[in-house]
């Protein structure tokens, strides 16, 4: 049983401080991304307006959005339409990436069905086919197109602080031969001169944060890739672990070490006999218990107590004395001492019929 003094309150204060030492180690060495699927309801629900939202303030720097298991039986029955909005609580530019892509197209390369990005008066085309950000292989830049250059598989939001998603899936069966994949990372960035050390350049007064780079996503704008090295790799990058994985990783590992320092706690507490276990706390908690002064046996007047029960605080009884008899006088007899060979017998007969 735990007391309800030192032991209770040393505790909380651990518990609590590794709990705020566990968020800090977090929030500081486990930055990456939040993973969305498209069967979340903060994405593609049709009740509400959808916002995923970046920047510092929310610790939200990094955003992939992919699909599942939500096309893999792609039955047609009525149209997709997934529409979200993409907010940066600092107005700081917003890079959007697709990492990879396959939708369909009809015979004339008309679009079935599509990707679009919006901000303001500007959009994009709308993407569809075949798209991969990252390459296998090794394969030489095209001297002709300047690195500059924006991919034609991003869209770059400078001012607005928000940027407009639609995901349109057509009513259209799809053949065995066909499939739908798509994966879209969006990243907070800002300008070089603006950024702090916590951002590194990818290009051309372009910046990110440091932990995007060469982590096996495509972040920067860019037709070179330069966060990655370039696009193309002879062996596949290994990408990293999201945040929301190594939150909860990090939250089960601070509850546990809590846990544990907590159980050590209560062990050397007992081994030491500290807080609850000390002999001060038992004879207060036993006192209470049977409603006796610690230091009864000190003040008690005919009160028995051997010395370990007084300890305790436990007030021994004494031994019952029978009350003294008045003989037929007037004077007084001492009543004889029960013992053993006598407290079970019946009474004489002279005492009962006293005339005979």
């Amino acid at each position: 049983m735990l007391c309800p003094g030192g032991m209770m309150e040393t505790n909380n204060i651990l518990f609590t401080f590794f709990i705020v030492f566990g968020v800090v180690l977090t929030n500081h060495i486990c930055l990456s991304y939040l993973n969305y699927t498209m069967d979340a309801g903060k994405v593609c629900s049709p009740f509400k307006n959808n916002t995923l939202k970046l920047g510092a303030k929310y610790n939200e720097h990094g955003i992939v959005i992919s699909e599942t298991s939500r096309f893999n039986y792609w039955f047609g029955r009525k149209i997709s339409k997934c529409r979200f909005e993409v907010k940066e609580h600092r107005k700081n530019k917003i890079v959007a990436v697709i990492q990879k892509l396959s939708f369909r197209q009809d015979e004339s390369g008309n679009c079935t069905d599509y990707v679009q990005f919006k901000s303001g008066t500007e959009e994009s085309e709308k993407f569809c086919g075949f798209i991969r950000a990252m390459h296998s292989g090794t394969y030489p830049m095209d001297p002709d197109i300047p690195a500059s250059n924006i991919a034609p598989n991003a869209f770059v939001v400078h001012d607005e602080g928000k940027l407009d998603v639609i995901i349109y899936v057509a009513n259209k069966k799809l053949h065995p031969e066909e499939e739908l994949d798509l994966e879209i990372v969006f990243t907070s960035a800002r300008d070089c001169p603006s950024a702090s050390h916590e951002y590194s350049v990818c290009g051309y007064n372009l910046c990110i944060r440091r932990e995007f780079l060469k982590d096996g996503f495509v972040n920067c704008p860019f037709v070179n890739c330069p966060d990655e090295d370039g696009c193309y790799r002879s062996i596949p990058a290994r990408r990293k672990i999201g945040v929301g994985s190594k939150v909860t990783i990090g939250a089960i590992t601070a509850v546990l070490m809590s846990f544990f320092l907590f159980f050590c706690c209560i062990w050397l507490s007992r081994r030491y006999h500290k807080l609850c276990w000390s002999a001060e706390f038992s004879r207060t908690r036993i006192s209470r218990m049977m409603h006796i002064p610690p230091t009864v046996c000190q003040h008690a007047v005919g009160a028995h107590c051997d010395e370990e029960r007084c300890q305790h605080g436990i007030q021994t009884i004494p031994n019952p004395v029978p009350p003294p008899e008045t003989s037929n006088d007037g004077g007084l007899t001492v009543a004889p001492a029960i013992t053993p060979d006598n407290k079970d017998l019946p009474p004489p007969y002279e005492s009962l019929f006293p005339g005979r």
